[in-house]
């Protein structure tokens, strides 16, 4: 896994909370509910749980593929997006609705119209693209309550929060970059030197 095994950047959270009674059959559970699937029809974005780095296995009943060391989760936040060629869109529905238009005599077709032209062209090219997939890792240290997610993107970060939450109940808190700092001497100078809002002060 890139987060263990390399130079990967990673964001670090704060899990808030305490283990549950059974934690092992209660997180097992709650990976599963929340694991990716692909429900009948087609979709434009997907999101799920899988176990480790591999895109395919949504099978957490075993517990050595996603635990490890009775300490470390080691998972992945999967997520599918179906993108429309935004250029070929537009003209596209450009030309439907100049064909609609011309077909009714008027100079051009209303925005209630066009915004059904739209939903028809997009549903009809939508099946025909295909998903692109990322993969975020994340690991747990569930004693230290430490977790990384191998992504800073804004967007990734929510999504993994929400689903993390409704995963296990728990709250992940990012951590600024400031207490990545492992050196005190260092850490010292940089609390001396910080925002208020940092050194525990008001804002």
């Amino acid at each position: 896994m890139g987060l263990l095994t390399s130079r990967l950047t990673a964001r670090r959270f704060v899990v808030e909370g305490d283990l549950p009674d059974q934690f092992r059959e209660a997180f097992r559970d709650g990976l599963q509910d929340h694991a990716y699937n692909e429900p009948p029809g087609v979709h434009r974005e997907l999101e799920g749980w899988t176990c480790g780095t591999d895109i395919m296995d949504t099978d957490f009943g075993n517990f050595n593929s996603w635990f490890f060391n009775n300490s470390w989760l080691l998972f992945s936040l999967r997520i599918d997006k179906r993108m429309l060629p935004a250029a070929k869109f537009k003209a596209e529905l450009k030309l439907r609705c100049k064909a609609w238009a011309e077909e009714r005599s008027v100079e051009r077709c209303p925005a209630s119209v066009r915004s059904e032209l739209k939903e028809m062209l997009e549903n009809e090219w939508l099946p025909r693209q295909m998903p692109k997939t990322t993969m975020h890792e994340v690991a747990w240290n569930i004693d230290t309550n430490m977790l990384y997610l191998s992504s800073h993107a804004e967007g990734v970060g929510d999504r993994f929060r929400k689903r993390f939450y409704r995963t296990f109940g728990r709250t992940a808190t990012p951590m600024p970059p400031m207490f990545w700092v492992e050196d005190d001497s260092v850490m010292d100078a940089l609390l001396t030197t910080a925002p208020m809002i940092f050194r525990g002060g008001a804002k």
